[in-house]
């Protein structure tokens, strides 16, 4: 059986339930037991929202890896606009490869895209979201989208040979 003060008993008998709020509002025994239940539900949303801060960090850094290096293995085949379609292929392969390494998420999107004059880039972009686990009330998904752009090399590297045929039957 709940326990009720005797000043309480008589509030509610006396004014209904608008002097029973008054008089428990005026009634401070045991008032640290509601600002100990108020801080701790404070601090458990703050934990839970770090959490999620922490885990949507985590996706982006590994999101911004696979879109640098998908970025940088496009760039290292597009020598000039005759090799737009390799480099369009090794950032989408790269990029393909990469996204079932990625941590539990809601799916991501990407794309490549080419310049077609010098100096010859590669961008790449990719966005995606993961469910929140404690923020779900605010937010249920955290967005994250990234971008990554590599030059591919200015002027390639190109072996000239130079042969001096200095036989006899060259008359040198």
């Amino acid at each position: 059986r709940l326990y009720v003060p005797a000043s309480l008993r008589n509030a509610a008998s006396r004014g209904g339930l608008p002097g029973f709020l008054r008089c428990l509002a005026r009634d401070t025994r045991a008032s640290v037991f509601v600002v100990m239940a108020i801080g701790l539900l404070a601090l458990g949303t703050a934990t839970g929202a770090g959490i999620d801060f922490a885990r949507g960090l985590n996706f982006k850094s590994s999101l911004q890896g696979m879109v640098d290096a998908a970025a940088i293995a496009g760039a290292s085949v597009y020598l000039n606009a005759g090799y737009s379609t390799q480099a369009n292929a090794a950032a989408s392969n790269y990029l393909t490869t990469a996204s079932a390494n990625l941590t539990t998420n809601n799916g991501v999107t990407t794309a490549v895209s080419l310049t077609q004059s010098a100096p010859f880039t590669v961008t790449v972009t990719a966005s995606g979201a993961i469910k929140s686990s404690f923020t779900g009330v605010i937010m249920n998904n955290i967005p994250v989208s990234v971008t990554a752009t590599a030059k591919g090399p200015a002027n390639p590297n190109i072996d000239f040979y130079l042969l001096l045929d200095d036989s006899p039957s060259m008359a040198i």
